[in-house]
């Protein structure tokens, strides 16, 4: 007695599911796919409805299977997958990404970026900060450059940012204001403020040159931002050992936003710049 099946949307997901759970890989379903279709004699015919019970099914079946077999291999086309950054809250990661689009829901405002394959790996994500490090063969972690998104809640203040900490003006996010104050804490060590275009907020960026006298007073760089909280308490920085610095501001609604892109010791830090730039030209903030 030979079962009759009828097709359906259900059926076609089981027989998927089994497949899968069976370790059948894509290639030997397709096929499986072409050889039933070339096992089955072919008819030609002018009109669906002098087709038999059996060939209809068996045609429906083909189509319906290719259909899937589309959309598993193919995917939707205008919907790129964008992934959660693979890092915990304030951690570390040590693979460098694979080429994508990622979001971070722990920074806010909500930012989104596109990097290539195995460049970039995130040097830390907090609510205030989100850091990703270059990747170079032979490079270790400490020798590397870095591109910094920062949300400017507070800035430091004194010698170095060693004196403490300033709540900065909620709502104040005026890339100028901003300019202003670093001008007031390096007077002599940034070149020309020039304007600047991150995700479609336009802005103004500087150039940091430490002067020897800066490299002497700062031990551990010039303390820009509180990333941290009073129990974990940590800093962002700007390098003044030496490596180039650019620092950029923008605003996102309303809030104050710094991108920042520093090279390293030993690499060459137009390399860094370009990709880090190509990074940039891809953000998108919610």
């Amino acid at each position: 007695m030979t079962a009759r099946i009828v097709l359906t949307d259900e059926l076609l997901r089981r027989t998927l599911e089994a497949r899968a759970a069976n370790g059948v890989t894509m290639d030997a379903l397709v096929d499986d796919v072409a050889r039933e279709i070339a096992w089955t004699s072919q008819t030609r015919t002018a009109r669906w409805t002098r087709m038999s019970g059996p060939a209809r099914l068996l045609a429906a079946a083909s189509l319906a299977m290719a259909a899937v077999i589309g959309l598993v291999i193919l995917g939707p086309a205008s919907r790129p997958t964008t992934l959660e950054f693979p890092v915990a809250t304030g951690g570390i990661g040590e693979d460098a990404l694979t080429a994508g689009r990622y979001r971070s829901a722990v920074f806010a405002p909500p930012l989104a970026l596109t990097v290539p394959e195995r460049r970039w790996a995130v040097g830390a994500i907090l609510p205030t900060e989100l850091q990703l490090r270059a990747v170079r063969p032979g490079q270790s972690a400490d020798d590397s450059g870095r591109l910094t998104v920062l949300r400017i809640d507070n800035v430091m203040t004194g010698a170095c940012g060693y004196g403490g900490n300033a709540r900065w003006p909620i709502g104040n996010g005026d890339p100028q204001a901003f300019v202003t104050w670093l001008q007031g804490q390096l007077p002599a060590n940034l070149a020309a403020p020039r304007p600047v275009t991150i995700a479609g907020r336009t802005g103004l960026e500087v150039e940091v040159r430490p002067s020897t006298e800066l490299k002497q007073a700062c031990d551990f760089g010039f303390l820009l931002t509180a990333v941290g909280t009073e129990a974990n308490p940590m800093w962002a920085e700007v390098p003044v050992d030496g490596r180039r610095v650019r620092v950029a501001a923008i605003a996102v609604s309303g809030r104050l936003v710094v991108v920042m892109t520093a090279g390293a010791w030993t690499n060459e830090f137009t390399d860094i710049f370009s990709d880090a730039d190509a990074v940039i030209a891809s953000m998108t903030f919610e």
